[in-house]
């Protein structure tokens, strides 16, 4: 890591002859870096020994480090109308993977809206309920082909019993208030 970005620099310096150990300035130790080349040097043999030999510098070092994370992570923050966005990179926890996989429930606006435009299908092309019990209909993921399936696929009666009559009165409603407005 360079100077700039990792604050151990403050407390070490790389030696002038070689560039693969880095010395104390606490107490003159010659510290190895790990490897000869730059971009495979490592500055963990370094903190370690800040935390074992030197325990009141390596307090300053930790809470620089905290300082250091929170500047950039303040950094990182947008404004976004009057909403805050963090824009951070992160790696998912397993957690947020798994949870990710989760189905959507049936109250989910997107598995409702996934729902509305299957009924939209079926009325509008006039197709049998039974088109979603067949097995190119079951093959379909809604969401990312190539991602885990959230959306559940709902049986025929759940359409039959359910979404279409809700359709109907909201259609027949409409109509009626149109020829409640036409002249």
């Amino acid at each position: 890591m360079s100077r700039a970005k990792n604050p151990v620099w403050d407390y070490f310096r790389k030696l002038d002859s070689d560039q693969s150990k880095a010395v104390c300035l606490e107490c003159d130790k010659i510290l190895s870096l790990g490897s000869d080349k730059p971009r495979q040097q490592t500055v963990s043999g370094l903190k370690c020994h800040l935390s074992t030999c030197h325990k009141d510098i390596n307090v300053m070092y930790l809470k620089r480090v905290a300082d250091n994370e929170s500047d950039n992570a303040a950094k990182k923050m947008k404004v976004v109308g009057e909403t805050k966005v963090v824009t951070t990179h992160v790696q998912p926890t397993l957690k947020a993977v798994n949870e990710r996989r989760v189905e959507w429930s049936d109250d989910n606006i997107i598995a409702q809206r996934i729902d509305k435009c299957i009924v939209d299908m079926i009325i509008v092309d006039m197709l049998p309920f039974t088109i979603v019990e067949g097995e190119a209909f079951k093959r379909l993921n809604f969401c990312d082909p190539l991602g885990p399936r959230r959306y559940r696929l709902k049986s025929e009666k759940y359409y039959r019993t359910t979404l279409m009559p809700a359709t109907y009165d909201k259609v027949v409603e409409k109509v009626q208030m149109q020829l409640n407005g036409a002249q």
